[in-house]
């Protein structure tokens, strides 16, 4: 059985009743807790990285001040960050997220205000182990979750034995099962071959559909600019669904359904997050949820998952939390030709001044 650091999984009968945890998962031990409670957390971003620089994560009784000094020596770099509400920001000056239309950087949207989320993943489980948390979160304050999986994903599935709708149904199951514990309100499937290639024109025109019809405040998905990430079902579905945003409010798209343009957009399985979700009231349902992938992962494979998620969301945990969720949150107007202006002196060499 798996069982967040500290918490007592027995005294809530709610969820040990819905969902049955296997014998074989096995309770972490106290060297694999990697922060706790007593300890601060801050991310640090380098003005021109496109990556995190450093992660440090300093007790309490060594002054901010000097956390901030000693991280601004090591990267070599300008830092600037801030701390809002549960979720921790880093302000990469490199890439804001800009609107187009003024060239300034907008308020970050927050992301648990959010009333209709529309989150669309490749594969079955893609939702639940990037995001399980934050959309476990938005379930609890009353918003209308919506799934959208892209393809059958019949490939991954483990069992060679097993027919295509035999597979198909179990898949199904267990992703019902899944989405009632994270609170989903609706499931809706594309059934597109796994592995199988996607059309981005015919799959970005799908995505808009199902945008216009479901009218989401916030749009989740993966991606497409991940490095190293090799598989195109992933690519092609960040793509699309990115494009999709942006075409669903043009009134002469011919997607059915009245325009509609979503406020914004939280990009996952992300190089580059610019907020960090507090996460630590929901683990309990966010690794049942991952419990319910059976289909795809044996025992030893959802055992390697759940370390491999409670370490990384360890350690990107905001300040005073234990477990945290990154994301990139975007304006979908920083989505199409969202440049940001040049510095002069920054890297910036000026030709013509003379005139």
């Amino acid at each position: 059985m798996w069982e967040p650091q500290g918490v007592d999984i027995a005294t809530d009968q709610s969820l040990a009743s819905a969902v049955p945890f296997p014998d074989e998962f096995r309770t972490f031990e106290d060297g694999d807790v990697l922060l706790h409670r007593s300890e601060a957390h801050v991310v640090v971003l380098g003005e021109r990285a496109h990556r995190p620089l450093a992660v440090h994560h300093p007790t309490q009784d060594v002054a901010t001040r000097g956390i901030r000094q000693r991280m601004e020596d090591q990267v070599a770099h300008r830092v600037a960050f801030s701390i809002i509400y549960n979720h921790l920001v880093v302000d990469n000056h490199a890439e804001p997220a800009l609107s187009s239309a003024t060239g300034e950087t907008p308020d970050m949207f927050d992301v648990l205000s959010a009333e209709r989320v529309l989150a669309i993943q490749p594969h079955y489980d893609d939702n639940d182990i990037a995001a399980g948390g934050t959309l476990c979160r938005l379930a609890r304050r009353g918003a209308h979750v919506v799934y959208l999986t892209v393809t059958d994903d019949l490939l991954g599935v483990i069992d060679a034995g097993i027919d295509d709708a035999t597979a198909t149904a179990q898949l199904r199951a267990e992703q019902h099962r899944a989405g009632a514990i994270i609170g989903v309100a609706e499931h809706r499937w594309l059934n597109w071959p796994d592995a199988g290639g996607l059309d981005h024109v015919v799959l970005r025109d799908q995505i808009t559909e199902v945008i216009r019809d479901t009218r989401p405040d916030l749009v989740i998905t993966c991606d497409p600019w991940l490095r190293n990430e090799a598989h195109q079902d992933h690519v092609r579905t960040g793509f699309a669904a990115l494009e999709a945003v942006l075409l669903s409010e043009l009134p002469r798209h011919p997607a059915a359904g009245a325009p509609h343009a979503p406020t914004a957009v939280g990009i996952v399985y992300s190089n580059d997050p610019n907020a960090v979700i507090d996460t630590s009231g929901v683990q309990i349902e966010r690794h049942a949820a991952l419990d319910c992938y059976r289909a795809q992962f044996d025992a030893t494979g959802l055992t390697a998952l759940h370390d491999a998620i409670d370490r990384h969301e360890r350690t990107q945990a905001p300040p005073d939390a234990t477990h945290g969720e990154a994301l990139r949150v975007m304006n979908p107007g920083a989505l199409h030709c969202a440049v940001r202006p040049a510095v002069l002196g920054d890297r910036v060499t000026v030709f013509g001044s003379d005139q």
